[in-house]
């Protein structure tokens, strides 16, 4: 399969998705806004309790790169300084893989506080 082709037949599957939704990166004060995202929330309160760790709530999101058109969705690589905004709440970026090539995704990763 193609890069091209497996880029549309990953952006159809993730239209698709129950979990899709639309996720804002914040670069400074400019607010980036993806669509077709993959996300995943929740809490780490099993964690919390088990570990002591801090009870947060938890966001992982599936970026694409590129736009169905092959534009690209954000105007510079993610990084922990960054925030993800979604569903109203702010969460700081803990986590970001996908810079190698092949990779259509931005696998981004964080938390905020309860």
């Amino acid at each position: 399969m193609s890069p091209s082709a497996f880029q549309q037949a990953m952006m159809r599957g993730m239209a698709a998705s129950p979990f899709k939704g639309s996720v804002t990166l914040m670069i400074g004060n400019a607010e980036h806004p993806v669509e077709h995202c993959v996300v995943e929330s929740g809490d780490n309160a099993a964690k919390a309790e088990e570990y002591g760790l801090q009870h947060v709530r938890t966001l992982s999101v599936q970026m694409p790169k590129k736009t169905p058109l092959g534009v690209s969705t954000l105007p510079e690589r993610p990084e922990t300084k960054h925030k993800l905004k979604y569903l109203g709440r702010i969460y700081n970026l803990t986590s970001i893989e996908g810079d190698d090539e092949a990779s259509p995704v931005w696998v981004l990763e964080g938390n905020a506080p309860l």
